[in-house]
């Protein structure tokens, strides 16, 4: 699956997420919080346990929460 704001990688156990919005610092929006769930879902339902890695593009990682 092609996602538009996350780079998933899979090399053997290892899961790699790269939060892929370096405009933004990488801060996290409705589009990248669907597309981390479906990724994270398959994750769950993987046969055997994964290291997963949640990285951001660019050495930039940003979380905003409003409310």
């Amino acid at each position: 699956m092609t996602y538009e704001t996350i780079i998933y990688q899979v090399a053997g156990k290892v899961v790699t997420i790269t939060l892929n919005r370096p405009k933004t610092l990488n801060a996290i929006n409705a589009k990248l919080c669907d597309e981390l769930e479906t990724v994270i879902a398959g994750i769950e339902v993987a046969p055997e346990p994964a290291t997963v890695i949640l990285a951001g593009s660019e050495k930039r990682f940003g979380l905003v929460i409003s409310g």
